[in-house]
């Protein structure tokens, strides 16, 4: 089994995790996704571009992570603005229905932390 990253700086960790099959990587998935929280860590990005790759297997966690009762907006904002926009019209709808919301009607954190201006952009790639 794989080892999640132990620091920001452990990019090594998530090159080892995309060498996983995908029953090994599942159970990994949600501690793998607070690791894009801060995009300014250096593990950040290469656990972003892992998961967007890994796509149908982080697609189940990613709604209980976009309703408004979730108040991490930065990780929202980073969840929109690094996967779910890269996954365009290809993302399923119960995330696409957690962005048009934060689009159309956010909370007021989220729009706060600009969650919505990030959720417009995605929303805009379903019609591409």
């Amino acid at each position: 089994m794989g080892k999640l990253p132990a620091d920001k700086f452990d990019v090594e960790a998530v090159e080892r995790l995309s060498e996983l099959s995908d029953d090994e990587l599942r159970p990994l998935i949600p501690e793998l996704l607070t690791w894009i929280q801060d995009m300014n860590w250096p593990v950040a990005g290469p656990a972003a571009e892992l998961l967007s790759e890994r796509k149908e297997l982080v697609e189940p966690f990613i709604p209980p992570l976009l309703r408004a009762e979730q108040k991490d907006e930065l990780w929202k904002y980073q969840i929109i603005s690094t996967l779910v926009k890269s996954w365009g019209n290809s993302a399923s709808d119960s995330i696409k229905n957690e962005v048009m919301r934060i689009a159309a009607s956010p909370t007021e954190t989220e729009k706060a932390e600009e969650v919505n201006e990030a959720a417009v952009l995605a929303v805009d790639t379903y019609t591409k």
